[in-house]
């Protein structure tokens, strides 16, 4: 919604919205009313690597 983007850009952190990553999931993903199962868990942590990846690269190449 447009309140979290507001807060999200007003925060300064670098964050990854995950709002959207279950639109398309016709299947279970949570185990009860609040924490995802194996599969959801899945969905988000490749969600998360997706934004992440390139940081992930640059730090493995650099040289200390």
């Amino acid at each position: 919604t447009r309140l979290y983007a507001d807060v999200r850009i007003g925060s300064g952190v670098d964050t990854v919205d995950l709002s959207t990553v279950f639109d398309e999931i016709d299947r279970p993903i949570y185990f009860d009313g609040g924490h995802t199962n194996e599969f959801g868990a899945g969905i988000v942590a490749g969600a998360m690597y997706e934004h992440l990846a390139p940081q992930l690269r640059a730090l493995a190449t650099e040289e200390d």
